[in-house]
């Protein structure tokens, strides 16, 4: 499985860290595009490079879904190139 799009929305610093929800979009070859969404929070402090903060939320999206069954018992790969993969914040 690729990941074609990636969105950060409702970024916000809770007083101790970054919240925000990411999206990310995966394809599949032999099947139907699908979403995934997770609630990702990094602990970094409020004056962190936004850059630094979304690459941090977005990794631990990808640690969440390397989680889930199908991913986690290695019957898919999530594979991501960030190079390629259009990435919005909001």
């Amino acid at each position: 499985m690729r990941v074609t799009n990636i969105e950060v929305s409702g970024l916000h610093f809770d007083g101790v860290a970054h919240v925000g929800h990411v999206s990310m979009k995966i394809c599949a070859s032999n099947r139907s595009d699908n979403s995934l969404h997770f609630l990702c929070r990094v602990n970094q402090p409020e004056d962190c490079p936004s850059t630094l903060v979304l690459y941090d939320l977005i990794t631990d999206a990808l640690r969440q879904a390397r989680r889930m069954p199908g991913f986690r018992n290695g019957e898919e790969e999530i594979k991501v190139d960030l190079s390629q993969a259009k990435i919005a914040a909001a």
